[in-house]
């Protein structure tokens, strides 16, 4: 029983392990349009995601003149299991982030914009998904 309970436990602890070192290392994405993320307008280019803390998402541009923290809540998406993108929503020729996920079946959603939102009011809430693979 003892033996069990502690293979259970190594197991588990292991497999957190794993996520949270998952999470923690960046994954490069190269975005070939500008694009919104929260309250800015980035412009295309390479970037390194990383989850900096539970509901901390770091957007840093290659170019280093690029960098910000996002606000972020967990998502979940069996589909999206060892697969490392970005989904953003597509209004027209406007590109907005709203998904991260660093390549377990556990990602990050951001809140729509204030931006998002606007266009939205003004364009109807019909809309394209687009995803970008990143790579470690």
């Amino acid at each position: 029983m003892k033996r069990a309970t502690f293979a259970i436990l190594a197991t588990l602890s292991l497999a957190a392990t794993s996520l949270v070192a998952q999470s923690k290392s960046p994954m490069k994405v190269n975005v070939p349009f500008n694009f919104v993320a929260g309250a800015k307008t980035l412009p295309a280019g390479e970037y390194r995601v990383q989850t900096e803390r539970p509901n901390v998402v770091l957007i840093q541009g290659l170019d280093s003149k690029s960098n910000m923290n996002l606000l972020a809540h967990s998502a979940q998406n069996t589909q999206m299991n060892g697969v490392g993108a970005l989904k953003f929503n597509r209004y027209g020729d406007r590109y907005f982030l709203s998904q991260i996920w660093m390549g377990s079946n556990l990602g990050k959603e951001l809140p729509r914009s204030r931006a998002e939102r606007e266009q939205i009011v003004a364009t109807g809430p019909s809309h394209a998904v687009v995803a970008l693979t990143a790579e470690r």
